[in-house]
């Protein structure tokens, strides 16, 4: 826009200008981003900026007399505007983490880190109602006696127990996105496309893999508990795909009956 007034030595400045502060920018903004924060970035371009534009006023425009005034009303616009533009932004990124912290709280259990049963829920609402559902099993873990080691120990120690217990089970886990708490010291693991065998032999390494766990609880000797798994399959009961919550719980509710510490299947 420039040119279409005249075409002279403040033209082409303002030009070279412009390119000499996308060059530099281009080779210094790698540099600032690893050294400083991004605000200071942004001060420091907006003064290289402004010496460029003061350099063209000075040197080449007959504006001598007003080119102080210029320059300072010039800097003091573009800090202004430079702090407002930053404070929008980082306002907006705020606003923007907070809602995807909400978002996550909303669907993690805060204790083990695991998926909560809100996710719980949702996930089975979409295998259950979907166009061609896919085989599934579902397993529901409990802690054996859970209630006495918070007697025993405490809280604390319940909560350790819990978290371990969670770290043995995504370990564990084919897919550990598929794994949720959903209760107090419940848990349940999705296993789709498998065969009912298969799913048998995860409960069952999940379930020894618990047994074997020591559970460091500080200046006490380490404890260890076991689980008990109900695992109920698409495989066994096809037309009854909504149903296999009621029916691994059923199975829970069985091995825990005829003795914990086991895998029973509906």
């Amino acid at each position: 826009m420039r040119f279409t007034l005249s075409m002279d030595a403040a033209a082409i400045f303002g030009l070279l200008s412009l390119l000499v502060f996308a060059f530099i920018s281009s080779l210094f903004i790698p540099f600032l981003k690893r050294k400083w924060s991004d605000k200071l970035n942004l001060i420091i371009l907006n003064l290289f900026s402004l010496l460029l534009s003061s350099v063209n006023l000075l040197v080449f425009q007959d504006l001598t007399q007003f080119a102080i005034v210029i320059i300072l009303l010039t800097t003091f616009f573009s800090f202004l505007t430079l702090f407002f533009v930053s404070y929008v932004i980082h306002d907006m990124e705020r606003s923007r983490l907070a809602r995807l912290e909400e978002k996550e709280l909303a669907y993690t259990d805060f204790l083990t880190g695991l998926a909560n049963v809100r996710s719980f829920n949702q996930l089975f609402h979409q295998f259950t109602h979907a166009e061609n559902p896919p085989s599934l099993n579902l397993l529901i873990l409990d802690i054996d006696f859970f209630k006495n080691v918070n007697d025993t120990y405490g809280h604390s120690v319940g909560d350790k127990v819990l978290q371990d217990i969670a770290h043995v089970l995504r370990k564990n886990a084919p897919n550990y996105d598929y794994l949720f708490r959903v209760g107090g010291e419940e848990f349940c693991l999705l296993l789709p496309k498998i065969t009912l065998e298969e799913a048998s032999e995860t409960a069952e390494k999940i379930r020894e893999a618990v047994e074997n766990l020591l559970i460091d609880i500080g200046s006490e000797q380490p404890i260890s508990v076991t689980i008990s798994a109900g695992l109920a399959s698409s495989e066994l009961h096809p037309n009854e795909y909504l149903k296999l919550y009621q029916m691994a719980d059923k199975a829970l509710y069985s091995a825990k009956k005829s003795g914990r510490n086991r895998v029973a299947v509906y």
